[in-house]
């Protein structure tokens, strides 16, 4: 409860701080995406992996509202935060210093030779719809303060860069699940995944050179193998997981026989559950091979589980404190 409190206390003064900074930085959202009013199919296409560049805050729609706090210099030694006009936030560094100490396994990772930075950021949680942030580049996670304020959470990211840089930028990938989409197991088959072609181009049975090439998974050999073409390697573009077989009648195959048939209904001491795994993932076509313990003349399709990617990058990210306040 002390601590709750504690909280409340925090964020009203960091309020205060920022409060004369704020209508500005509300307003200076710069958003790197063109009009579609007049663009081509494939253009538009191409501007939907387009990053979205902002400037301290993020306020799109299907994004939970984010905005940077401030940034942080931590050493073994103490913290200290500012703005993005230099100015102190020494609540804010005071907070992410006592979150440290209450950690249980206190730790931050920072990169030798260069100027290390924490970027302090306040975001909404996100609902079912929303975008979610997945990770940031160079993709350190330092620490995050739930219910920072109702609704919202409080996480900081390491950021590093030259020692000679005054700003930088940090790069936010977010992804979104998606529904799931069914692809038919048969050559030529395809599907579209958010802009990004999948397609069916080999599938049977493997060799038995390829078979005790591969370590046998607990669920038994995996005879066979299905391989689909990407008409992208962007992995900016969608995130897709490996596939469940689908049968014939419409429904997830969940075991088998040793022969690869699926079993409808009961145990026998033959019957292994369904593995699916990738066994390769390379070459100029992003071809991508499935190797699995189902006959692929039973499945009718494969199910993608799916997860839509986007890029955002807040810009202009103040480096160091101004010299006024710096104390140097």
């Amino acid at each position: 409860m002390v601590t709750r409190k504690w909280d409340i206390v925090m964020t009203r003064l960091i309020d205060f701080v920022l409060s004369q900074q704020r209508g500005a930085v509300l307003g200076v959202s710069v958003i790197a995406i063109m009009s579609t009013a007049h663009l081509t199919p494939s253009q538009s296409s191409l501007r939907d992996i387009e990053p979205i560049v902002v400037t301290n805050v993020l306020d799109q729609p299907g994004f939970p509202l984010t905005r940077i706090l401030g940034v942080c210099e931590i050493t073994a030694e103490s913290a200290k935060c500012w703005d993005s006009l230099g100015k102190p936030l020494n609540p804010l560094a005071d907070r992410i210093i006592r979150y440290h100490q209450e950690q249980e396994y206190p730790s931050l990772s920072i990169r030798p030779g260069v100027k290390n930075r924490w970027v302090v950021m306040e975001s909404a949680n996100a609902s079912e719809d929303d975008y979610h942030l997945a990770y940031t580049e160079p993709g350190n996670y330092a620490g995050a303060i739930s219910d920072w304020r109702p609704g919202t959470t409080l996480s900081w990211k390491r950021l590093d860069a030259p020692y000679e840089d005054k700003h930088s930028r940090l790069i936010c990938n977010y992804r979104k699940r998606m529904p799931p989409e069914r692809l038919a197991v048969k050559k030529g088959a395809k599907v579209d995944v958010d802009g990004t072609e999948i397609s069916v181009t080999a599938f049977g049975r493997r060799t038995t050179a390829q078979v005790k090439a591969d370590q046998t998974s607990f669920m038994g050999p995996l005879r066979y193998q299905i391989t689909v073409k990407r008409s992208e390697r962007d992995p900016a573009r969608a995130r897709i997981d490996e596939p469940i077989p689908i049968s014939m009648a419409g429904r997830q195959i969940v075991r088998v026989d040793g022969n690869g048939k699926p079993m409808a209904a009961g145990w026998e001491r033959t019957d292994a559950g369904v593995a699916v795994y990738v066994t390769s993932n390379a070459g100029p076509l992003n071809a991508q091979t499935y190797s699995l313990n189902v006959d692929p003349q039973y499945v009718a399709h494969l199910q993608f589980s799916m997860s839509a990617a986007r890029k955002v990058i807040f810009e202009e990210i103040l480096l160091d404190p101004a010299t006024a306040f710096s104390g140097k």
